[in-house]
């Protein structure tokens, strides 16, 4: 079982919450050692850590040798996280989550 999310960076929210000087974080009173961005170099070593939707996860799950994959997606989780935090921080930081299951 893998439980991941879409953290693709063209999204048009990502754009909106770092579009100023601090950031919406920074606004809503959250310091930036919670919410910055991991650095280039961390980045260049997670080759799924910009996806812009599961396909690719899906991919890698049946390349690693797993069938019959199952996803779905955790919309509870998400709704969750997003009341976790401030508005509009919430909203702005909101990504999809899912969870992948295989079998041998």
């Amino acid at each position: 079982m893998l439980f991941e999310g879409v953290w693709g960076e063209d999204d048009l929210r990502r754009k909106a919450k770092t579009s100023r000087p601090s950031g919406s974080a920074g606004s809503c009173g959250v310091g930036d050692d919670h919410h910055a961005p991991y650095p280039d170099e961390v980045l260049a070593e997670l080759p799924l850590a910009r996806l812009p939707s599961p396909v690719p996860l899906i991919d890698a799950v049946h390349e690693a040798g797993w069938s019959a994959v199952r996803i779905k997606r955790l919309r509870d989780v998400e709704w969750a996280g997003k009341l976790h935090e401030p508005w509009p921080l919430g909203w702005l930081e909101q990504r999809p989550r899912y969870t992948l299951v295989a079998g041998v």
